[in-house]
């Protein structure tokens, strides 16, 4: 019988074998890691293990990512607004931000932090709008 190793797992696991180390020994631990992957046919699980060695790395280190989708790049002070925003309500927290173009959003922001989103989009208030319409 073959216990399944969870991805949650070899993330804890990568973390553990990573703390402290030097960037030369973290390249030998990545290398021996992806070959334990290989060996048990797990790469498939790859980016997923990478996304929650992320979510533990930055839970140990008080690090929060915050993830912010526009239609356009953001000006100085549309980037300055979101930091103070997350930064006022996260206090404490180092801020690890990505910004990312999405046109399909026509206009305004959609800032991920950790599991909650929150939706500033034009196409969520013409959804909100059209919702209102219907009830009134």
């Amino acid at each position: 019988m073959s216990v399944r190793i969870q991805p949650k797992q070899y993330a804890q696991l990568l973390f553990e074998l990573t703390k402290g180390k030097t960037e030369n020994e973290i390249t030998l631990v990545l290398s021996d890691f992806v070959k334990v992957l290989r060996k048990k046919h797990h790469t498939k699980y790859l980016h997923h293990i990478i996304r929650l060695f992320e979510d533990i790395y930055n839970k140990e280190n008080n690090i929060l990512s915050v993830k912010v989708e526009s239609a356009e790049p953001l000006d100085a002070e549309g980037d300055k607004n979101i930091a103070d925003y997350v930064e006022k309500t996260y206090p404490g927290k180092e801020i690890f931000l990505t910004k990312k173009i999405v046109p399909q959003l026509k206009g305004g922001v959609m800032i991920r932090v950790g599991d909650k989103m929150i939706d500033g989009s034009v196409v969520k208030n013409i959804v909100k709008f059209r919702q209102a319409l219907r009830i009134g």
